[in-house]
């Protein structure tokens, strides 16, 4: 097994991207970021790109991601002793925030807690799901048995957060925001959190990386986009993340400004649950909740795809900043297939497939969305909501702060029937999404965790299965994309646009966007 090293290197470059710079020396600087997020300080809570993004500054991980390859982090070397069995060896010597001891006992802590926290709404477990067993051989050893052969392991630990075992124990969100438990071994420390305001971190000088560039950052929380923008114009931040598509265009034609943008890893869609018998969110025309879930024909769900104008969404409501896509795979991931055609648009196809359904005058139904979970997602739901209302469909649109609407999402508790989400591979390699949005939901062996749609097919999870326990890279990809493409035949997600990540910095700041979403301070840096 192949192990790249280059630790040093890849820290410089993560500390160079997401946060802005507030002087040019070299060292000593304080770098103010315009995050249009704010954190769940407790690194195992609420498992979203943004949280993984922030806990980095403070926490490691045993391995890391770089360019879409598994680098080390914590962990120097793995290797596999059997299909199912793996030994990670640990960085010696190193420290926590606090002067304690980093050691394997905190491997395994970490690994509970991160699938153990009661209430989650969006759990970690579904990426680490397969660890059937942690233990300690040595201080710097840790064995780890899966139930089955998981290939993408070593990948899947970069999203773990080695917290302190000492400092946690016991611990809850209000430890974690307080400073009291958020003890982490990362190129930062703790510094503040003000709730919805801001949060501070300072250079961990002992750091086991490269120096951090930045002695001092700042997340400025700051969730509305046009307050974020008028930060960065204003001078009261260096940079700013998630730059609406409709404002990237203006930004770069101000010459104090430097915009930064590359596609990203990110697929957005549609889930359609197909799980209830009734539901509230499908009714007749007069009101009355339909008998029978219409999402369970695929004539239904293959009507809803056609009404939708992936390339006027794409063009009119995300700037050009979109792609669409017909298969569930951004353009940039190694899954993808060139060969699959876009979904066409077709309203009157759409009609037909509805009456041949048992709706001929269409039915109600209600799309559930965020509204500051993902750019312009409240606007995305509005625009899907008036083309499906073309065909026939009486429309409701209603959008919530992700807080609200996550929960209601996911099973097993979910509730909705139809609604916009966002998916991405943290590895931009994989179609890992297939585990945990495609497969039936199975909270005994943590697959289907994300599986909105309540979609399952036997035989399709069969070959997921298969795929999990490939570590052949070329079959892995070849295998991803046959079963993609009957995904697109079965539509248990509807796919709509892969995004892209926009960036905007103060001249004098470089900046290095990355495919994940993750702003990350070491991403950013004086530019000469």
């Amino acid at each position: 097994m192949r192990v790249n090293k280059s630790l040093g290197l890849f820290r410089g470059v993560l500390l160079a991207v997401a946060v802005g710079v507030s002087a040019s020396s070299a060292y000593a600087q304080t770098l103010t970021v315009g995050s249009a997020t704010t954190p769940s300080m407790d690194p195992h809570f609420l498992f979203l790109t943004s949280n993984v993004a922030f806990n980095r500054h403070i926490y490691s991980g045993l391995t890391q991601i770089n360019a879409g390859n598994v680098d080390p982090d914590l962990a120097l070397s793995w290797r596999r002793l059997s299909p199912t069995q793996w030994e990670f060896k640990l960085r010696p010597n190193v420290k926590f925030h606090d002067g304690s001891p980093f050691t394997a006992e905190d491997v395994i802590h970490s690994l509970k807690r991160m699938t153990s926290i009661p209430n989650n709404p969006n759990p970690y477990s579904g990426v680490v799901g397969s660890i059937k067993d942690a233990r300690a051989v040595d201080e710097t050893t840790v064995a780890i048995d899966t139930a089955l052969p998981e290939p993408l392991l070593p990948a899947n630990l970069s999203l773990l957060s080695i917290v302190s075992k000492k400092a946690t124990q016991g611990a809850g969100a209000a430890d974690f925001e307080s400073g009291k438990a958020a003890i982490g071994t990362g190129p930062f420390k703790y510094a503040g959190y003000v709730t919805g305001s801001r949060l501070e971190v300072v250079r961990n000088d002992a750091y086991y990386g490269a120096r951090p560039q930045w002695e001092k950052v700042v997340f400025r929380l700051i969730t509305q986009d046009a307050s974020r923008i008028a930060a960065l114009l204003s001078g009261e931040v260096d940079l700013i993340e998630q730059v609406p598509p409709a404002d990237a265009a203006k930004l770069k034609e101000n010459a104090k400004l430097t915009v930064y943008q590359v596609p990203s890893y990110r697929i957005y869609f549609l889930f359609a649950a197909q799980g209830p018998n009734s539901t509230e969110f499908a009714t007749d025309k007069a009101g009355k909740p339909l008998p029978d879930n219409p999402m369970r024909d695929l004539r239904v769900r293959q009507a809803l795809s056609l009404a939708i104008d992936r390339k006027a969404i794409a063009q009119r409501v995300m700037d050009g900043a979109a792609t669409p896509i017909g298969q569930f795979a951004s353009p940039v991931m190694k899954s993808y297939d060139n060969l699959v055609p876009e979904l066409p648009y077709d309203v009157e196809r759409a009609k037909k497939l509805l009456a041949e359904a048992g709706y001929p005058n269409g039915f109600g139904l209600t799309i559930h969305c965020s509204n500051d979970r993902y750019p312009n997602d409240a606007k995305i739901c509005q625009t899907v909501g008036q083309m499906l209302s073309r065909a026939g469909l009486a429309m409701k649109v209603e959008t919530q702060p992700k807080t609200i609407y996550l929960p209601k999402v996911f099973p097993p508790k979910g509730g909705y029937l139809f609604g916009l989400l966002a998916w991405g591979p943290f590895d931009g390699g994989n179609a890992t999404g297939l585990n945990g949005i495609v497969h039936t939901y199975d909270p005994a062996r943590r697959l289907g965790t994300y599986n909105s749609s309540n979609f399952s097919n036997p035989a399709l999870d069969a070959r997921i299965e298969d795929l999990n326990t490939e570590f052949d890279p070329a079959k892995r990809t070849a295998t991803e994309r046959e079963i993609l493409a009957d995904v697109t035949k079965q539509l248990p997600i509807i796919p709509l646009y892969a995004g892209s990540v926009i960036v905007a910095t103060k001249k004098g700041i470089a900046y290095s966007a990355r495919g994940d979403e993750m702003t990350l301070a070491w991403q950013a840096r004086p530019a000469p």
